[in-house]
């Protein structure tokens, strides 16, 4: 049964990188039904050179080892169990396991292609492919924007293809206006993000608990509170995500659904600034 082209977002241009065939030609037949450009390749090594040439790279980021039938239900187009498609980001607070060597190899890449796009350039969204349940906090520290959580399905796909047609993974911080925020003044820019990129990961500690305890008053501020601290690094996402809360400080659930997305925007956050301070 045709899938049928997407109707509100125009066609990208997709990389999709991974070392299993089956599962990489399944993915390309699947997005270019769905009215993407598709170049599939084996290895993320490879494709670092033209990389930049696509709007997004779809990354296989999965421990496991094999082939067909592992593909096969990783590309199920249905049924959509209600678990399966989400986008997972905040394994910085979870997933600590080691990376099997095809996975590792993948976040070398990663690494490359954030290294090149800091001397100068367009950011490359790149979203991971990958099996570990609760997110993966090596894949977002290396860069990756967001990972798509295995089986993957026709719906996951549609889904972060529109993210990237919208402009949801924008870069996190904005370096030419914190640069401008601290004076022009590399050192202080560097010492900035250092000390930023350690704190990010505990900034929204007491907004969880005026949320989890629903009172509306505490919620908008410290929504409030953490906006201010996101202005000095040009975090302009996690700005809009703690306007939002502030906003609809009423609605505990809401909140707590934009406080996830938070959580996850500032896990990306944090890798950029990791990434900046280390030159």
């Amino acid at each position: 049964m045709a899938l049928g082209p997407l109707t509100q977002d125009p066609g990208l241009r997709l990389l999709v990188v991974d070392h299993d065939d089956l599962a990489r030609d399944a993915l390309t037949r699947i997005l270019t039904e769905l009215g993407h450009a598709v170049t599939p390749m084996a290895t993320a090594t490879a494709a670092i050179a033209t990389a930049h040439a696509h709007d997004l790279l779809l990354l296989d980021l999965s421990r496991a080892r094999g082939g067909g039938p592992r593909t096969c239900h990783h590309v199920r187009p249905a049924p959509v169990p209600e678990e399966i498609g989400t986008v997972v980001l905040d394994g910085a607070e979870r997933s600590k396991q080691r990376l099997e060597p095809k996975a590792s190899q993948a976040l070398s890449a990663v690494r490359a292609i954030r290294a090149a796009e800091r001397a100068g350039g367009r950011r490359l969204p790149i979203v991971g492919i990958t099996d570990a349940p609760h997110g993966d906090a090596d894949a977002i520290a290396a860069g990756v924007d967001a990972c798509l959580l295995a089986p993957i399905t026709a719906a996951a796909l549609i889904e972060v293809c529109a993210a990237c047609a919208h402009g949801e993974f924008a870069p996190p911080i904005d370096f030419a206006t914190f640069l401008r925020r601290v004076g022009g003044h590399p050192a202080v820019a560097t010492e900035i993000a250092a000390m930023f990129s350690s704190e990010l990961a505990t900034v929204t500690v007491d907004l969880s608990r005026a949320i989890a305890t629903a009172d509306g008053a505490a919620i908008a501020a410290e929504a409030h509170r953490v906006r201010g601290a996101l202005v000095q690094v040009a975090a302009a996402r996690a700005q809009e995500l703690t306007r939002e809360i502030e906003h609809r400080a009423s609605d505990a659930t809401a909140c707590g659904d934009l406080l996830a997305q938070l959580r996850r925007e500032l896990a990306r956050a944090a890798s950029a600034l990791t990434a900046y301070a280390a030159g």
